[in-house]
């Protein structure tokens, strides 16, 4: 409620949009926004490598099932299998 909104309706949707793709829950609430401030993305600054690595973490704590983390990150078991090993992950 107390975000300036400085990109008004555009900047709502892609936040909206973001909380949607990122969290996948069924209720999005103030946590699931990531308003750090106003036009700051908390991804921002990061490499792709460690957003892919952390991705897929979350996702792993998500389903605790290699065949279903796949699924939901839209890759196959054998893609998550070598980014585990590239990220040494277990």
């Amino acid at each position: 409620m107390h975000y300036r909104w400085p990109g008004n309706v555009r900047e709502l949707a892609n936040v909206m949009e973001r909380a949607i793709v990122m969290d996948r829950g069924k209720v999005i609430d103030g946590e699931h926004l990531h308003l750090n401030g106003p036009g700051i993305n908390p991804m921002a600054g990061r490499t792709l490598q460690e957003l892919e690595k952390q991705l897929i973490v979350e996702t792993l704590q998500m389903h605790e099932n290699r065949t279903k983390a796949a699924e939901t990150l839209g890759i196959s078991v054998k893609a998550l299998r070598d980014k585990l090993q590239e990220y040494n992950l277990p």
